[in-house]
């Protein structure tokens, strides 16, 4: 699949859709929004990504099957307990 900045902005349109404050962290939600534009969210040996994030914060990078473009997320858990979640591609 070949990326496009038209295809960064609908990814990037949707994802800052999401709500910003969250129980949990909306892997899923975001996956199927990356993957419905471009393709899907892949660890380094291009298998799908399987795994979990740690920490009350943290930011992470994960690669897009067939893309040049990265999907970016960072976490932050707030006192309330619930999660800042930030996602976007670039």
């Amino acid at each position: 699949m070949t990326a496009t900045a038209t295809t960064k902005n609908r990814i990037n349109k949707e994802l800052s859709a999401l709500p910003t404050y969250h129980n949990e962290i909306p892997l899923s939600q975001i996956f199927e929004i990356v993957e419905k534009h471009a393709g899907k969210v892949v660890q380094e040996d291009n298998t799908p990504w399987s795994g979990f994030l740690c920490g009350d914060s943290g930011q992470t990078t994960f690669d897009i099957e067939g893309v040049k473009f990265h999907l970016f997320l960072s976490w932050y858990t707030m006192p309330s307990g619930r999660y800042e979640v930030i996602a976007y591609v670039s």
